[in-house]
């Protein structure tokens, strides 16, 4: 059934092909799903790469199974330079190093 949803191109049937897959799960497998994570993070917007790299199994932090090595943070937009007023947009410091 499942398979037949993912062929479907009228998304309003593969829908509906998912939800008799899912009632047909529920009622007929001898199971109870005791867990579901879903996280959500906040990424200040000095800290550059985590937002793009998201993925549903980041628990911890955001971007945490992402390219870390090339997580940058962008002084010219931290608060503290905000505090200070230094618009220099040019200083950026790496997190991490190879």
């Amino acid at each position: 059934m499942t398979q037949q949803a993912d062929q479907e191109l009228d998304f309003q049937k593969s829908l509906a092909l998912y939800q008799k897959a899912e009632d047909l799960l529920m009622t007929d497998v001898p199971a109870a799903f005791a867990n579901y994570n879903e996280c959500k993070h906040l990424v200040k917007s000095w800290v550059i790469g985590p937002k793009d790299h998201t993925s549903s199994s980041d628990l911890e932090w955001a971007g945490e199974w992402g390219p870390v090595w090339t997580y940058d943070i962008d002084l010219s937009k931290s608060r503290q330079t905000i505090l200070n007023n230094n618009t220099s947009s040019s200083r950026r410091l790496k997190v991490c190093e190879r």
